[in-house]
C-alpha cells in the first residue's frame, strides 16, 4: 500500500529526492523567519534582544 505523500500529495519520486525537496523547502522557511524577525527588528530602530539576529550579526 503507498503511502498518502506518494499516492496522493506527490508524483512518484526517489527518496533522495524526496529528502532533498524537503531540505530545501525547510532552509527557504527558515530565511524567511529570519529575515521578518531582521526587518521586525529594523523596524524597531535596532536588533533589540533579538536572539537569532544578535547572534548572526554581531555589529549593526
Amino acid at each position: 500500500m503507498h503511502s498518502a505523500y506518494r499516492g496522493e500529495m506527490l508524483p512518484p519520486v526517489s527518496t533522495r529526492t524526496l529528502l532533498t525537496a524537503i531540505e530545501t523547502k525547510r532552509r527557504e522557511e527558515a530565511a524567511l523567519r529570519w529575515n521578518e524577525a531582521f526587518l521586525a527588528a529594523r523596524r524597531q530602530g535596532g536588533y533589540g534582544g533579538r536572539d537569532a539576529i544578535t547572534r548572526r550579526s554581531s555589529r549593526a
